[in-house]
């Protein structure tokens, strides 16, 4: 027979479970006198009539604690970061589709902010742009796609922040184009080059696209800009020589990729 028990405020009589009650380990039959369904009806008067207390309370303790919070939050993230990223994959992948609803909803919502937003942060971030447009395509097309935005600020340190074929400095290319040097792909995406520091060198709008998806051993020999200091760099710099003379053309130390 299921084991029953009255409340001491409702004075119903309800069955002896989690369900209905909450443990207490002091009283002999394990739960507390009070039946949940009081115990709720209690707290959430109490909170309407001290709601003001009570939130006061909690953000005086909330800044008074703020330090110390955030350096347990952050010991407690780098302890457990691999398994973090791992639940939350997990966790997306579960409830995809909960999530595309959720995003369609917030863009439906939301789509004149987010829409100028977005243009208002390409324009601002036309490095990051190209970056990623460049990653997308390279993946779609199944190719290598690790370059980094830390690895194109040290290619362009490398070339003193130059073009790689007629030495154009980006400082030029600004005021002349209005926008950063380009990410040149020393062999084409066209035909199976990667977009990595191995295969990237930085180029003026105009050299960039004179080159286009030529090749560079037929194009650049020909090119109004041509320099062989030029070439003999931008070869040894992607590793297509062992060694390289003294006389670079860019004030850099030469780092040939592995």
């Amino acid at each position: 027979m299921e084991k029953t028990k009255i409340c001491n405020k409702c004075k119903k009589e309800k069955p002896l479970t989690p369900e209905f009650w909450h443990r207490h380990k002091y009283n002999s039959d394990g739960f507390k006198g009070i039946c949940k369904e009081c115990r709720n009806k209690s707290q959430q008067i109490y909170y309407q009539e001290n709601k003001d207390r009570i939130i006061e309370y909690q953000h005086k303790h909330y800044e008074e604690n703020r330090e110390i919070r955030i350096a347990h939050q952050k010991e407690y993230y780098y302890n457990n970061k691999e398994n973090g990223k791992a639940n939350s994959l997990a966790y997306y992948h579960r409830n995809k589709e909960k999530y595309a609803k959720l995003k369609k909803k917030y863009w439906q919502e939301k789509k004149d902010v987010l829409s100028e937003y977005q243009k208002r942060w390409a324009k601002e971030n036309r490095e990051k742009v190209r970056l990623i447009q460049q990653r997308k395509y390279a993946r779609r097309k199944s190719l290598p796609a690790t370059l980094t935005e830390e690895q194109w600020t040290k290619i362009k340190q490398d070339f003193n922040n130059s073009c790689a074929y007629c030495n154009m400095s980006e400082e030029e290319h600004v005021r002349l184009f209005g926008e950063p040097l380009h990410q040149e792909h020393f062999v084409p995406l066209s035909k199976g080059g990667e977009y990595s520091r191995k295969n990237i060198i930085p180029s003026c709008k105009r050299c960039n696209s004179s080159k286009s998806n030529k090749d560079f051993f037929e194009w650049y020999p020909q090119y109004e800009y041509y320099s062989k200091e030029n070439e003999n760099f931008i070869l040894s710099y992607l590793g297509y020589k062992q060694k390289y003379s003294n006389q670079a053309p860019f004030k850099a130390l030469l780092l040939c990729p592995e």
